[in-house]
């Protein structure tokens, strides 16, 4: 399977490697063009070094060889044997072909071949792009909604995704079958949806309610603005993944 996506990445002019040392600063230049001066300050050398000899860090180089995406990882020993991504990142001159999301598929299989159980990371729900392609493209569940997870006041979602080969490849949100889900269904008893702008019903939900959401739904023309839409979590087998709310 990740011979697969290399051959992929390679027909459309880019190759990928595992990340160097000496890829350090380019990696971090390209954090600082693409990234705002608070995002910039999060990510240091150390970090990066970390992934690069300790967990997994994938770099995706255009056809100058150039970096134009990456993908950073640290493995952790707890109990659930975790992978949590530390930062993905794309130049913004090469959006457009899913790039994020490939990568993001290749360290999930590099993950479970290492032996992870689980793979997680952080995500603020202001970042729909982001979000879009971990729950929709890449099949993570949002297992917990933190007012405050860093520091005071830093909201963020936190996500995660069990590692299998069928999460990893079939996980992927149909958005068309989506909607025939929520024709055939009730909402309230089998699924709930809620504005992605509404931070106070998403607390609600993760304090409240045993759901969890699995996926962005667009606007239509019922609903003028994008939805998440959320399950209970038995029917998700979630048992074995924390579920908080801070």
């Amino acid at each position: 399977m990740k011979r697969d996506i290399e051959l992929q990445l390679i027909r459309i002019g880019y190759q990928l490697r595992t990340a160097e040392v000496h890829d350090i600063e380019a990696i971090q230049n390209l954090v600082a063009r693409r990234c705002n001066p608070f995002v910039v300050r999060q990510i240091s050398e150390s970090d990066l070094f970390r992934c690069i000899t300790f967990g997994f860090l994938f770099v995706l180089l255009d056809g100058n060889g150039e970096i134009a995406a990456f993908h950073a990882t640290h493995a952790f020993g707890d109990v659930e044997r975790s992978a949590v991504v530390l930062f993905v990142c794309v130049d913004s001159s090469h959006n457009g072909s899913n790039l994020a999301v490939t990568l993001g598929r290749y360290s999930s299989l590099t993950a479970l071949e290492r032996g992870m159980r689980i793979k997680r990371t952080w995500v603020h729900p202001a970042n729909m792009a982001t979000l879009i392609n971990h729950l929709n493209y890449e099949g993570y569940i949002c297992d917990g909604f933190h007012p405050s997870l860093f520091m005071k006041d830093q909201v963020r979602m936190t996500i995660s995704l069990l590692l299998t080969p069928a999460t990893i490849m079939n996980n992927r949100i149909d958005t068309q079958g989506a909607s025939h889900f929520l024709a055939s269904h009730s909402e309230g008893r089998h699924y709930l949806c809620i504005p992605t702008d509404d931070f106070a019903a998403l607390a609600d939900l993760y304090r409240h309610t045993s759901h969890k959401i699995v996926a962005i739904l667009p606007p239509n023309d019922l609903h003028g603005s994008a939805r998440y839409l959320a399950l209970p979590s038995e029917r998700l087998g979630m048992n074995s993944v924390r579920n908080t709310e801070r």
